[in-house]
């Protein structure tokens, strides 16, 4: 059975910035990686996510003037490749038709210059209208570096007044924004995770774009570290009397992480000066080893400063996550 002789601990003391960039998709569309293996959430250094997309949905309207095949779009702002981007209104934007009296579906995008920009699919066969991206009859494909903020459905080729039952823009169908679906960053593994998929509606049968900025956690040893304690979920329960029984409930608390550290002087050693910053520490149970365990959270340290002894600390971690173990 190991012991802890050989354990340390490490902490955040700085980190590698990795400026806005395109993430990949791992492939079910819900999880996408990036080129680091941890996030550090100190201040400006926590990840900033910008899935392309617009920043507040806007409306698209039939033309206000009336006007065959028009229609009209407010300007908004939206998420567009990794920058915050200002679309000036586009009223009497042309939707054009089939060229026969068959069904066509165009969409209202953004392009890569921050233009609104009608990208036009296949006409169908018949009126009747498909789903699937690429078919005739269909929504086209939006380019990968575009927006996509409505879909304009026309059944015939005879020109007329757009009516908002040929408009639509349910938010990640046919419209995209930045804040759906909703997502989360994967701090100890580096990755973004989204609620749920985002749907294939970009050429090639891909995703929206998704970038971020983020940086990665650089690591130094805690010299003299004991008594490790991760954030882990402590089960509580109480109870209630009523007539003729008792009933339980039961709930958990995350407890938070700490360990004891004998210290310099205690004024000028770099983990007391950064205390109250929210860093990543590293427990290894045996440095020669890989397995270890990751807390990441707000920390504070409790000096003790006794006569004929080295200053002593003791470091709580205020974990908003239960530590991460690492086999």
């Amino acid at each position: 059975m190991a012991t802890n002789a050989n354990s340390t601990v490490e902490f955040e003391t700085s980190v590698i910035p990795h400026l806005m960039e395109p993430l990949a998709d791992a492939g079910d569309h819900v999880t996408f990686d990036t080129l680091a293996s941890l996030f550090s959430e100190d201040g400006a250094n926590a990840p900033d996510v910008r899935p392309n997309g617009l920043i507040a949905a806007v409306t698209v309207t039939p033309a206000i003037t009336g006007t065959d095949n028009h229609v009209d779009v407010p300007s908004s702002s939206c998420n567009l490749n990794g920058v915050i981007a200002s679309v000036t209104a586009s009223p009497g934007l042309v939707i054009s038709g089939a060229a026969t009296d068959v069904s066509s579906v165009s969409i209202v995008t953004i392009n890569a210059a921050g233009s609104y920009v009608v990208v036009q699919g296949t006409d169908g066969t018949d009126a009747t209208f498909s789903e699937v991206y690429g078919d005739p009859g269909g929504p086209p494909f939006v380019p990968v570096d575009s927006i996509a903020v409505a879909q304009i459905r026309l059944p015939s080729n005879v020109p007329a007044p757009i009516t908002n039952d040929e408009i639509f823009q349910v938010d990640g169908t046919h419209m995209e924004t930045s804040t759906f679906p909703g997502f989360d960053t994967a701090n100890f593994t580096g990755k973004v995770v989204f609620d749920s998929a985002l749907i294939l509606n970009h050429t090639g049968g891909v995703t929206k774009a998704v970038q971020a900025s983020y940086a990665e956690p650089v690591f130094v040893k805690q010299k003299f570290a004991n008594d490790f304690v991760p954030a882990d979920e402590v089960p509580t329960s109480s109870s209630e009397t009523v007539y003729q029984a008792t009933i339980a409930s039961f709930s958990t608390d995350l407890g938070a992480a700490s360990f004891t550290a004998i210290l310099s002087d205690g004024i000028t050693d770099r983990i007391v000066q950064r205390a109250g910053s929210n860093l990543m520490f590293r427990y290894t149970q045996d440095e020669a080893k890989t397995p270890h365990i990751l807390t990441q959270g707000r920390y504070g340290v409790a000096m003790t400063h006794k006569a004929e002894e080295h200053p002593k600390a003791t470091i709580t971690i205020s974990a908003e996550t239960k530590s991460f173990r690492v086999a």
